[in-house]
């Protein structure tokens, strides 16, 4: 599982489908992340 912002999900794709061209993947908007290296109100 990773969460990212919108600018990073391009990236974070391309790093999936380079380790494993058939990967599943599914993208989700979030409401809220919590946990250490993310900062309040962050886009």
């Amino acid at each position: 599982m990773c969460a990212c912002n919108n600018k990073q999900m391009h990236l974070v794709r391309q790093a999936a489908k380079g380790v494993d061209p058939q990967a599943f993947i599914i993208i989700l908007e979030s409401n809220e992340v919590l946990g250490e290296g993310f900062k309040t109100g962050a886009a």
